[in-house]
């Protein structure tokens, strides 16, 4: 039912832990200067589930939305408490294969779940998915750009021509951050010869030129 899933996609909401920093074995002296993170050191804390959710088909759609919700509040909880840029693994494997879920944690774990789901939501109603990933278009951070990489590299969900346009539009930042790497890497050389000519030449010149 609706509210069981909801239960369930809210086993991955992520929260803010706050502990003492590890530099810090007392309580500072009052000094001026003294910031909070001198205080206090903020995490985001991601839940780990041993075994991932079984979701029957019919809702699959609704529990990827309910899931994408969680990615973007992950998102708005990491820009609170840091400046720096989210960190996260690969979401994909050589060969194409889903990842095991169980055995990632943190944001890159979340990241395997939710593109977990994708590919069963894909099986079960892929005009379904196929919906979802348009909605990532509209949203532009770290997170959701690994994701439009990895729905490039995806035939089930992208056409050859929207995986090159999602290639062709990542900003120079987004195509060479190390963090995108291997999974661009890897979308790039599976739909590599269906791409068009004039796709493949703009690519080439990018890849040569390093912009």
């Amino acid at each position: 039912s609706p509210s069981l899933v909801r239960d369930a996609i809210a086993l991955y909401r992520p929260n803010i832990t706050a502990n003492r920093p590890s530099t810090v074995s007392k309580a500072p002296e009052s000094n001026p200067s003294l910031v909070l993170k001198d205080i206090v050191h903020f995490s985001v804390e991601y839940s780990h589930l041993h075994e991932p959710l079984d979701i029957s088909p019919n809702m699959l759609g609704y529990a990827v939305g309910l899931f994408r919700e969680q990615l973007e509040y992950a998102v708005q909880l990491e820009g609170e408490i840091t400046n720096l840029r989210l960190s996260f693994g690969p979401t994909r494997t050589d060969d194409g294969d889903t990842c095991d879920e169980t055995k990632s944690y943190g944001l890159t774990g979340h990241l395997i779940a939710f593109t977990n789901k994708m590919m069963q939501l894909a099986k079960a109603d892929n005009n379904a998915a196929r919906r979802e990933v348009s909605c990532w278009s509209r949203i532009n951070n770290d997170v959701f750009i690994r994701l439009r990489i990895w729905a490039g590299g995806q035939t089930n969900l992208t056409t050859a021509q929207e995986a090159g346009q999602i290639f062709l539009c990542l900003d120079s930042e987004a195509f060479w951050l190390p963090e995108h790497e291997l999974d661009l890497l890897f979308a790039l050389r599976d739909r590599w010869d269906e791409m068009a000519p004039s796709t493949i030449t703009e690519l080439e010149n990018r890849l040569c030129e390093g912009n």
